[in-house]
């Protein structure tokens, strides 16, 4: 004999939050604080993100409850040997998000004089390879750079390493 059974199992609730970071930074955000499932029977291994990315571009991912989400990544290792790997200079995802995506970059040698300068730096078209301003070849050392974004977000700068096989 099999009796007639039901099963109710009410979908989560989902409670939004707003959280800023700053270039380079990543936030991470505790999902159960935001996620409240009546029944207690939520699989974190259920968690998924679709598209590995915000509306805005920003890299996301997900480990058991915690959500992290990452601003523009600037690499500061340049080796252009045409090897595919560290040919450009990599500012990851300056050409997603809508707050960086008009900008001046700008490399300086040790010296302080401009080597190189960019308007809306994309890490495909509008990027360093380690030439100047002329095409020509720059050396192997240490180098500064300077991004400026066009709609007032904080500039910002550091320093990059070129190595030269």
């Amino acid at each position: 004999m099999i009796n007639n059974t039901t099963c109710f199992n009410s979908p989560p609730n989902i409670n939004t939050t707003t959280i800023q970071t700053f270039i380079g930074g990543k936030v991470t955000i505790d999902l159960t604080l935001l996620i409240l499932d009546q029944d207690g029977n939520l699989d974190p291994s259920s968690l998924e993100v679709v598209g590995n990315a915000t509306q805005k571009g920003g890299n996301t991912t997900v480990n058991g409850f915690i959500l992290e989400i990452s601003d523009i990544v600037v690499y500061n290792g340049i080796s252009p040997n045409n090897d595919g790997v560290n040919d450009n200079f990599i500012i990851q995802y300056i050409d997603l998000l809508p707050d960086t995506q008009q900008n001046k970059v700008y490399i300086y040698n040790r010296w302080g004089s401009k080597v190189f300068e960019v308007s809306n730096y994309n890490n495909t078209t509008n990027i360093f390879r380690g030439l100047n301003n002329n095409g020509n070849e720059l050396t192997s050392g240490t180098y500064f750079y300077k991004i400026e974004f066009a709609n007032g977000r904080k500039n910002e700068h550091g320093y990059l390493t070129l190595k030269k096989p």
